[in-house]
């Protein structure tokens, strides 16, 4: 809470600029907090089949929001968070959560050419780079949405500039690296192949969402991306399907066990935070629900909670779903510092489950 209060009063009291210099994580984390906090309202017409409402004019609510990750070679992404609900059917007490993204470099920003408008930041490319792809819309500007006030557009902003600041004045976030053998400006020669060293950097975290690879279950015959710093780990539960885990001790798992003939008669949407909170009172006392919400998996209802457990210091996302006859629980643990970096990582995993 310390540092919070530190480096609320750098970002907010300064009149012109950072006096001290704040991390890039650290930054990142301010601006991810106040985008989490300044939701976004849609109201649109549409059909969405998950729902239970057969109206073809849906008029359907969206909750979104932003937030920020950055890989350690320097790529953005913006990840929009979405959360639909049917207005129609009030019966209907699900949601229907996706998320989409937009991904390019650091560099590719006009740090001067970032401005407000209507109260919303608006980032722009380069020389007018049309960078930002959102669904088939390519254009050089990108806004975020509104903010609830100008205070909190103010203070945004600030964090913004002086992100893009820190990373464009950082060679290890450059795009191309002159340690990094197949970047396209560095020329390629025989004895760099043989003895190619490549850019890490010390005790950090890549938390970009992407996959190099994806699980695919023999047994149950779901897969599941693998993502970007995560590896296949023996698991000693007999109900794991997947463990996967990072250096740093983050962890992924996915729990498959048979349905009891009680969970037969129910879905995840019959799931609520009272219940689950009675339970983990009675196994473990240390841990607390600081989030629940109805999702759908795969076309499947689930119910996500957030989680900490003071015991060991940790935090995590879990998920609750049914297919058949099989119950699945898809849990994502790290440290509760570390909860920020990997919550869109967990959530992008998880998203991409499919049977």
């Amino acid at each position: 809470m310390k540092k919070w209060i530190v480096l609320s009063s750098l970002i907010l009291n300064c009149s012109l600029c950072f006096n001290q210099t704040p991390s890039v994580q650290e930054t990142l984390d301010y601006i991810n907090t106040i985008l989490r906090d300044n939701p976004c309202h849609w109201l649109y017409t549409a059909p969405v089949p998950l729902f239970k409402s057969s109206n073809p004019n849906q008029r359907c609510m969206s909750d979104y929001y932003y937030y920020f990750t950055i890989a350690d070679n320097g790529n953005i992404l913006i990840i929009r968070h979405l959360k639909f609900r049917d207005c129609l059917d009030k019966s209907d007490e699900g949601y229907v959560v996706t998320t989409d993204y937009c991904a390019f470099h650091n560099s590719d920003i006009s740090v001067s050419s970032i401005t407000t408008n209507d109260n919303s930041i608006v980032l722009k490319g380069r020389n007018n780079q049309e960078i930002f792809k959102w669904g088939g819309l390519i254009t050089n500007d990108f806004k975020l949405c509104e903010f609830s006030d100008s205070y909190d557009t103010q203070r945004c902003l600030k964090a913004v500039k002086h992100l893009f600041t820190l990373l464009q004045s950082d060679a290890a976030y450059s795009r191309n690296n002159k340690n990094d053998p197949f970047a396209s400006d560095n020329t390629i020669t025989n004895k760099t192949e043989k003895n190619a060293s490549y850019p890490t950097k010390p005790n950090s975290i890549s938390n970009t969402p992407s996959a190099t690879s994806s699980f695919k279950s023999i047994k149950y015959g779901y897969s599941i991306i693998i993502p970007t710093g995560f590896v296949q780990a023996s698991a000693t539960g007999r109900n794991i399907d997947l463990k996967l885990i990072n250096i740093d001790g983050t962890s992924i798992l996915v729990n498959v066990t048979p349905r009891t003939p009680d969970e037969l008669n129910i879905t995840a949407h019959d799931y609520s935070k009272e219940m689950l909170e009675r339970e983990f009172k009675q196994y473990t006392p240390n841990t607390s629900i600081s989030k629940a919400e109805k999702i759908y998996i795969s076309g499947e209802k689930a119910f996500l909670i957030n989680y900490n457990n003071t015991a060991n210091n940790t935090k995590a996302i879990e998920i609750y779903m049914y297919k058949g006859s099989y119950a699945y629980v898809f849990t994502g643990t790290c440290g509760a510092n570390l909860f920020q970096t990997y919550e869109p990582i967990f959530l992008k995993a998880f998203y991409s489950f499919k049977f």
